[in-house]
């Protein structure tokens, strides 16, 4: 029997109106800076259309994107920037940013990996109960669609004689939603929602957790027990950190992913691979990747999340926890209306692709607080008697 450790799942119910999407224009980060020098002094708009139509074949660093909003500081350009970079977070750094220090040796990479896992033995149970407050902006693509209309019902029918054409819309924001997330005795527990900005059906399903702890024990135990390598030396914001590679094989795995269309909502065990980036000094985990192997039939759907940590301060200790996190799923869809193009003699398939954005702020510890009330908590003489 598999023994599945539950690492985090993505559950997706989505409109079944889906269908094919656009092609983006696939660009390296040089191709797609040399358009951005092109579009100085455009309007938000005209800079914010062309990044959205563009898809990039290597990572955006946090560096690049903070660059990118400096010089392009328009709202719906800085969105379209932060898609656009959440989009490439599992793709290779480009190779100008990848530090030239020789790799480590046999016993040095192995040393780096002792300590990791001693990190991730130790690191959960040194953790005090705390909250912190999730924030999540939801990105969803609004793929084309054929909708009929007869002329005599002015309902939608498939037997219409007005088809109209729905175009195709690269992801676009689709609410946010800000909830509380407790970690207590080495759990993580989901507290009571805050507030969302979109409870409409076009709300948020995708959804992940385990950030705090769970999630990158069962990805290390499952790489140490398939294929984990050297990667490479990255540059990070508190200095340079180690990147190891892994895979893992479906026979193997742990990641459980729920996909719409299979039937009763079952989860999937794909096969998946990834990057763990540790500090080498101590083992701590300041990046985590984890990209699904989808097999056939869904060879072509995408489940991936990012997670990245850094230090935050907890009732005056400071300790490594998520900062911020990417999930990116695409699946295929049901098409309630039939072909996009009646033309077509076999149907294309279709696909609906939704992303989040997420940070981690607030963090509070659990404490309590308590006060003694005394009616008379300083003793005071009694006044002299009155002379009579």
């Amino acid at each position: 029997m598999r023994r599945v450790v539950l690492l985090f799942s993505f559950f997706l119910v989505l409109a079944p109106v889906a269908a094919r999407a656009v092609p983006l224009k696939r660009v390296s980060m040089a191709e797609f800076e040399r358009l951005l020098s092109a579009l100085k002094g455009q309007s938000d708009g005209k800079v914010a259309k062309l990044v959205s139509s563009l898809e990039l074949t290597e990572r955006a660093s946090a560096v690049r994107l903070a660059r990118w909003e400096s010089e392009f500081p328009g709202r719906h350009s800085q969105e379209a920037f932060l898609v656009l970079s959440d989009s490439s977070a599992f793709f290779n750094l480009p190779a100008d940013e990848i530090p030239a220090t020789a790799p480590p040796d046999i016993q040095a990479q192995r040393a780096i990996l002792v300590k990791t896992i001693e990190y991730m033995q130790t690191a959960i149970s040194r953790l005090p109960d705390f909250y912190a407050t999730r924030k999540t902006e939801n990105y969803q693509d609004m793929p084309g669609r054929l909708e009929s209309y007869n002329r005599n019902t002015s309902q939608t029918s498939l037997a219409g004689l007005d088809p109209k054409v729905i175009p195709y819309e690269p992801l676009l924001d689709a609410g946010k939603s800000s909830i509380m997330v407790r970690y207590v005795d080495g759990r993580e527990v989901l507290g009571t929602k805050k507030n969302d900005e979109s409870p409409s059906s076009n709300a948020s399903v995708l959804t992940s957790h385990g950030e705090f702890g769970s999630m990158f024990s069962a990805i290390l135990q499952d790489a140490i027990k398939n294929k984990i390598y050297w990667g490479h030396w990255e540059q990070g914001t508190g200095g340079t950190f180690a990147v190891f590679r892994y895979w893992v094989l479906q026979e193997q795995t742990s990641y459980e992913v729920t996909i719409p269309d299979v039937p009763r909502g079952e989860p999937v065990y794909p096969a998946f691979h990834g990057e763990i980036g540790v500090d080498p000094a101590t083992g701590a985990i300041l990046r985590i990747t984890v990209v699904a192997d989808f097999a056939p039939p869904h060879q072509q759907a995408i489940s991936s999340i990012l997670v990245e940590y850094g230090p935050v301060a907890i009732g005056g200790k400071s300790f490594i926890c998520p900062i911020h996190s990417v999930a990116l799923a695409r699946f295929a869809v049901p098409d309630a209306l039939g072909p996009v193009n009646r033309i077509d003699t076999v149907p294309a398939t279709r696909f609906k692709t939704e992303l989040n954005d997420v940070a981690f702020v607030e963090y509070h510890q659990f404490r309590a607080e308590s006060r003694i009330l005394v009616d008379n908590p300083i003793d005071t003489p009694e006044p002299p008697a009155p002379h009579k």
